[in-house]
């Protein structure tokens, strides 16, 4: 079975789950690339590398930055667009160590006393392993609906991306609007990989 999440709460910012922080709180090397994994709508997380200057932060999200630092790791940050969903950006991942949904692209980097730094290898697999699938967020004004879908060993990228837009309209119309929905999560258990 193809791994699927269903929500039915907006996420909402809270002081004791991730740390907010704006974009001018944040240092940044100039002098220096950084290594990255970036996180588009409808597409698996990749790697990459980015001139560490604001300019290129927010070339990558689209906008202006807001700085995400997930729960108890304060050596990672997520960085999204701020604006995101009032530029109408796609939906692109739900963020729950922060509450928040991700609109557009975004990108992981590490940080080091406020400072952008390159990812380690590790903390690269742990979050490339984090966001290795895709997720399709329908709003509605009551509830959230969230579909995500994890690559299959024997797809290719195109087949799994192909297949996942499909199972997502497929399920999007099984779930309508106007019918009840309980809180539901169930996850495909995978072999090996870091732990969550």
């Amino acid at each position: 079975a193809k791994p699927r999440t269903a929500m039915t709460r907006r996420p909402t910012r809270s002081s004791n789950r991730g740390r907010i922080q704006n974009w001018e709180g944040c240092k940044m090397n100039s002098a220096e690339k950084i290594h990255i994994i970036i996180v588009e709508p409808g597409r698996l997380a990749r790697k990459a590398e980015m001139d560490n200057t604001m300019a290129a932060a927010q070339a990558v999200v689209g906008g202006r930055a807001l700085v995400l630092h997930p729960r108890r790791n304060a050596s990672i940050c997520i960085v999204i667009n701020e604006n995101g969903k009032a530029l109408g950006l796609e939906g692109n991942r739900v963020i729950p160590e922060c509450d928040t949904i991700a609109y557009g692209p975004f990108f992981v980097c590490g940080c080091e006393r406020d400072q952008f730094c390159s990812l380690t290898k590790e903390q690269t697999d742990q979050y490339l392993f984090r966001f290795e699938g895709v997720e399709y967020i329908f709003e509605f004004p009551e509830r959230l609906l969230v579909f995500s879908r994890t690559k299959l060993e024997n797809e290719t990228e195109e087949e799994f991306l192909r297949e996942s837009i499909k199972a997502a309209a497929r399920w999007r119309a099984q779930h309508g609007k106007d019918k009840p929905l309980r809180m539901e999560r169930r996850h495909k258990k995978k072999r090996g990989g870091p732990s969550r």
